[in-house]
């Protein structure tokens, strides 16, 4: 990889350091797992670090290991990791997928429709690594609710300026990440309805009612329901109690 440009490391799909058009796979697990982490965690001990790498190894193996992993980070790009006495950090030259997450700012939209598509940490097998497959579930399930909410406030953009069928493929990426979300399905039977697609908006709550009763032994909430019985019924169907948001 060039040595020139600026660096940013991908987490979404099979983890990659990107240089401008020039995409270096990370094809190392513990490597990938230790830059995510350092992405998620900021600053953090060797010692922990190693522990949370190689839990059945003793101390001393352990570290080495994780020795050689910085040796290997710093041949990707010498600039990529920061030693600091007993403690690893990722330069504040490197960007990532994961920034939003500790800057607290809202998950970009293209990163909320590629979740859609693309797990986290896509082909890294977690066995045996307990304290990373609770670190990247806990993860997953936050990007997956910042992506719902940042794709919502798309939907409502959509709803405000008439774009019914980029709303419809909106509300079907949320789908995707949430399955059994009411709300979002309640909006989708909605933009559904402005489309004129009726025989839609039924299999919306026929998918989701099915879908609740073998996984959840629940049905649908009343207000799905009375939804469901407006459109049967042929009745216009009103947004005005859909102003909650879509979590």
């Amino acid at each position: 990889m060039s040595r020139n440009g600026s660096l940013r490391l991908a987490f979404l799909g099979a983890p990659k350091a990107v240089r401008e058009l020039d995409a270096t796979p990370i094809a190392d697990r513990k490597l990938a797992l230790l830059l995510f982490a350092l992405a998620v965690r900021g600053r953090n001990e060797r010692a922990r670090l190693a522990g949370w790498l190689w839990p059945d190894v003793e101390p001393e193996r352990r570290l080495a290991s994780l020795r050689l992993r910085v040796h290997k980070a710093r041949q990707l790009d010498p600039r990529l990791l920061l030693v600091e006495g007993a403690e690893l950090e990722l330069s504040p030259e490197v960007g990532h997928d994961l920034q939003f997450l500790r800057q607290r700012r809202q998950m970009p939209l293209d990163t909320a429709l590629a979740l859609a598509d693309t797990p986290l940490l896509r082909g890294i097998d977690l066995s045996g690594l307990q304290q990373f497959e609770i670190l990247v579930q806990g993860i997953r399930e936050l990007m997956a609710s910042h992506a719902i909410h940042a794709i919502h406030q798309e939907v409502k953009a959509c709803r405000s300026t008439g774009r019914i069928a980029e709303g419809i493929r909106l509300l079907q990426r949320i789908l995707v990440l949430a399955p059994l979300n009411e709300a979002a399905c309640r909006h989708l039977m909605g933009f559904y309805m402005l489309n004129h697609d009726r025989a839609s908006a039924l299999r919306v709550f026929e998918r989701l009612r099915s879908g609740m009763r073998r996984l959840l032994g629940a049905e649908p909430s009343s207000r799905t329901r009375q939804l469901h019985a407006s459109i049967l019924l042929d009745e216009q169907v009103s947004w005005q109690d859909e102003r909650t948001t879509v979590i």
